[in-house]
């Protein structure tokens, strides 16, 4: 993993430089056009996917407006490439200082041209309101965040292999409570595959109870699994795709890929 506080060049990204960036502040990124990811680089060397202009501001007008209702919502969620990247970037720091990373991730016009802002903190910490006020000429369209993986050892030195997850009980109640219709998460497996979690608002949608109480009944639900023995990815995968079968909202999901799937 490079070092987080060393400008990326055109040459090692293929796409413009970043500039240097201080991860443990809440910084804007350098926009950059979306237009010319064709050429991009993928993370941990899967096959390229060609991802035109027109795709990306499919994604953002999405994002933005957001589906008529859970029915009319794509079966398949492609990420921009440079969003792909700045997730598996944070997560790999956050692996490394065991802290929440995140994004602030959107636009500025006319929707081709991407940007993201850096934010830290510790488990259930992460402060986006600062942030926002970084970078003003972006247009947020979605928060992401990561959950490191932990590995906890029991009392006979065993590893008990346990994972951050999907969304934790209040990233489901602030996510109904922000603007934004899309929370993303990402974490790693116990096979050192990278998880990504993507909620979505539809314009229609329905929660069976406030925001509070839904996500504690959700965190419930998981934690009981886990004390059943469920990898906490099993549970968190499970817990969303019941509630956005009871239309909560989309639920997206996808391993070490740009293309995600509706569950």
């Amino acid at each position: 993993m490079s070092d987080p506080n060393t400008a990326t060049t055109a040459a090692d990204r293929g796409i413009v430089d970043r500039g240097t960036m201080d991860r443990g502040t809440e910084e804007p990124r350098t926009p950059m056009s979306t237009a010319g990811a064709d050429e991009a680089p993928v993370p941990n060397g899967q096959v390229p996917q060609t991802l035109k202009a027109d795709t990306v501001q499919e994604f953002m007008r999405l994002l933005e407006d957001g589906p008529k209702d859970l029915g009319s919502a794509p079966p398949i969620l492609t990420l921009p490439r440079p969003l792909l990247r700045d997730m598996f970037e944070q997560l790999d720091i956050s692996q490394s200082t065991n802290e929440e990373q995140g994004l602030l991730f959107g636009y500025m016009a006319p929707k081709i041209t991407y940007g993201s802002i850096f934010v830290t903190g510790k488990e259930d910490q992460i402060d986006y309101s600062k942030a926002r006020k970084t970078w003003r000429s972006i247009k947020v369209i979605g928060t992401f965040h990561t959950h490191p993986l932990s590995i906890g050892i029991d009392a006979g030195g065993a590893s008990t292999g346990v994972t951050g997850g999907g969304h934790s009980g209040n990233d489901i109640t602030n996510f109904f409570r922000k603007s934004e219709r899309a929370s993303v998460v990402a974490s790693y497996r116990r096979d050192g595959r990278r998880v990504i979690y993507f909620l979505l608002k539809p314009q229609n949608f329905t929660i069976p109870g406030t925001p509070q109480r839904v996500g504690q009944a959700y965190a419930d639900r998981v934690i009981t699994k886990m004390d059943k023995g469920a990898d906490a990815h099993d549970a968190s995968r499970q817990e969303l795709t019941d509630l956005a079968h009871a239309g909560a909202f989309v639920f997206y999901f996808g391993v070490d890929s740009q293309t995600l799937l509706k569950q």
